[in-house]
This record gives C-alpha cells, structure tokens and sequence, in this order.
C-alpha cells in the first residue's frame, strides 16, 4: 500500500468470538472482520451523534488517534494505530474542532484552480479543490500548516489557527510555473505523416492533441519537469517518448506497423490464446471500443479468477499496446496483466477505455490478463 495511509490494518476492533445474530434466528459466535467491522460502524455512528458536523477524514483520524495502543508502541501492521476506543473517540468529537476553508486562485488570472492538494504539513489531513476553487478541512483547535500543490502552479503554503467550534478563512493564491511546447511531427512505419493521430502526455491532466494533415502537433506544458509522451493512431502501433523538458523541444514519432490479434473479426483464431481460472474470456458484442466486438473477461465470483494468456515469439524488441476498460468494484476487484508472470499494469474501479503500452524485448514471452 502507498500513500498517507500505507500501513495496514490501520485499526482494530473486536473479532474474535463476538455474540452475535445468527442466520435464521438466534444467536452464535463468530469471529473475523465482519465481526470487528460493525464496532467501528457503531463508533462512527456514536461519534455523530456527540457532533453531527465532524467529516468523515477527522472522523478517520480521531479514531486512530485516539485508539489503545497494542503490541510495539507506535503504528504497525500487527494492531495498526491499535483497539479503537469508543469512549475516547466521542469525547474527541464533543468540543475541540473548527474548519479551514478557502479559494485557491491562480495569481496571474484570478480564476479558481481546480485539482489543488491541500495537505497538513508534516500530517495526513488533506482537501482537493472543486471546480470552484473551494476546499474545507476540518482540524483540532490547534495552529497548522497547510502545503498546497498543483499541476502546472508553484507550491504554496499558509498557515492558520483554527477556533474551537468555529471557521477559519484562507484564501491561497498560487503563480502558474513557466511552460514550454512539445511539437514535431506523426509518421507511420513508411515515414509518410499521419493525420488526426493522437499526441497525449500520460499521467497529466493536459488535454490529448491531434496530428493535422501533415501530421504535426504542439501541446504545452510546464518545464521542469520529466514527461512520458505517447502518440497513436487506429491501425498502427503506438510510440512514446520520455523527455525532460527546460524549454520548446521537438519531438517526432514513428508509429510501427501493427502485429494484433483482431477481436473484431469476432475470434481468439490468430494466435494460440488459452485460457484458465473459473471463467473463460469471450468474445463481446455490447461494449467494444471500435468496430462490433472486444475480448471480455469471464463471469466470476467472489474469490474466483478469469485468466486469458497467449505465449509468442517476439522477433525485435517494441510495445506491446492495447485499449483496455473496467468497471469492477474499487480496492477489491482487478483486471490485472503480466508479461512472463510480472505484473506491469493493474486497474479497479470505472475506468473507460483507455490504452496503455508496455516494452517488450525480442524472444519469446508469455502476456496474460487476469481478472
């Protein structure tokens, strides 16, 4: 796990031989987190009964803090912060707290910025603006520190003294950092250029651009920065680029001659597709991303798995690309792929279809999706 939160369990509770409703009438002992799960749903609801305005990220953080701790001092995945403490955890609630809101504002323009991070220095009590601009967190009546950062913007930072049952106001502006433009030109494996092919920066929240007729491009971005960019058009491979970018820069790409396997075509024919786990893949006709058809996962169930895999002999090294979209249930369900049994990509939650492209050395390997 990664984050603020890494570690894990982040708190206990009681699980182990809890009197409990038994199916059908009755009553039995039980144990494991469906038992420990209801204590802290029992405390959150007691916690917003003594405050019905407390959020749910102080009501996260007050029970850790306010948690007996287990085991070696301090947070560890044994116990995490430690026994959640009913008691402690309302009292916390009852008095003590205000907020900080305000606008983050972009200082060159005045518009609000969406997307900022706002974080407690040296603490885990974090905001993301909305589209206005507009961020609250609530605190201990206590001063703090607050860092903001945002793409393309300056970190700031402000520091303020929440009143106890009450409001502060901190306005934050943040100076847009100086940019520079990607451009160059989208040529296909023959070298002639290719129109409306499209031109993204990964992992940015910059628009994705398209070639012209003469199959050039330009986006601009903020320098300082190391960029993946990635280029591709239907019915050629994709190529990609990393880049450090200090100021205009060219950046041409070549896109390779297309080896696929053709889902469309409405078959797993091409190759020597095999599959395993409790559900094959098959071939769909109700949410392809072109044409009529697309591969899709088996039906599973809980503790089950779909596995679609094809071993090849790759003659030159290159990328293995290809649209992918989920819709599963977050921090649970995966599709997940692998090349040679590493994992190299895993995604959860609604995710719309979306390519990604991975390298691949010559020789032979074996590529599998399993959800």
């Amino acid at each position: 796990c990664g984050g603020a939160y890494a570690m894990k369990p982040e708190i206990s509770a009681p699980g182990s031989d809890i009197y409990s409703a038994a199916p059908g009438g009755g009553y039995q002992y039980m144990s494991g987190t469906s038992m420990a799960g209801p204590h802290v749903a029992g405390v959150v609801a007691l916690m917003r009964s003594a405050n019905p305005n407390v959020d749910v990220i102080t009501i996260k953080q007050v029970i850790m803090d306010t948690a007996t701790d287990l085991g070696v001092a301090g947070e560890e995945n044994t116990y995490g912060h430690g026994l959640i403490n009913a008691y402690e955890a309302v009292l916390a609630v009852m008095g003590g707290y205000g907020s900080v809101e305000g606008i983050v504002t972009n200082s060159s323009t005045g518009a609000p910025i969406e997307g900022v991070l706002v974080q407690e220095n040296g603490g885990q009590r974090s905001a993301t603006t909305d589209d206005s601009g507009n961020y609250s967190i609530m605190f201990p009546a206590e001063t703090v520190t607050l860092d903001f950062s945002g793409f393309g913007f300056f970190d700031n930072s402000a520091t303020v003294t929440i009143p106890e049952d009450g409001t502060v106001v901190a306005n934050v502006t943040m100076s847009p950092a100086p940019t520079a433009v990607i451009s160059g030109h989208v040529y296909d494996f023959e070298g002639t250029p290719v129109n409306n092919a499209s031109v993204a920066i990964l992992d940015t929240p910059i628009p994705t651009t398209t070639t012209n007729s003469s199959g050039f491009y330009s986006i601009e971005a903020p320098t300082g920065t190391s960029y993946t960019i990635f280029a591709r058009a239907n019915g050629m491979g994709g190529d990609q680029h990393v880049i450090n970018l200090t100021g205009d820069i060219t950046v041409d790409f070549n896109l390779p001659d297309l080896v696929l396997e053709d889902f469309e075509s409405a078959s797993f024919l091409m190759y020597p597709w095999e599959f395993s786990g409790n559900g094959d893949w098959t071939i769909d006709n109700s949410v392809a991303y072109e044409g009529s058809y697309c591969a899709k996962s088996g039906a599973i169930s809980d503790q089950q798995e779909s596995a679609l895999s094809v071993n090849l002999d790759i003659t030159a090294p290159g990328d293995i690309s290809f649209m992918v979209s989920v819709s599963t249930e977050g921090n649970y369900d995966y599709l997940r792929f692998y090349i040679d049994g590493v994992e190299q990509g895993a995604w959860d939650s609604e995710m719309p279809w979306t390519e990604v492209s991975f390298p691949v050395t010559a020789g032979n390997h074996t590529f599998m999706w399993n959800y």
